[in-house]
């Protein structure tokens, strides 16, 4: 149920139809499948920042203006 990946998916598929491909779409329940070559797709799981870290980047931010 994730629409920005189902957007995204939709997308790289009208632009490489040799790679990836919409196989099915659910409009019931909003579900789609895709099939994708190997190797096109991935997930990058990250760690979650801890509180330290957290308070190392709101400080790296305002000593160089990152807001600006």
């Amino acid at each position: 149920h994730n629409t920005d990946l189902k957007k995204r998916l939709a997308a790289y598929a009208g632009q490489h139809p040799d790679q990836c491909r919409q196989t099915d779409a659910d409009p019931e329940t909003d579900c789609m499948e895709f099939d994708i070559a190997k190797g096109r797709f991935s997930f990058r799981l990250t760690a979650p920042y801890s509180e330290e870290r957290r308070e190392k980047a709101r400080q790296y931010a305002r000593e160089n203006n990152a807001a600006d």
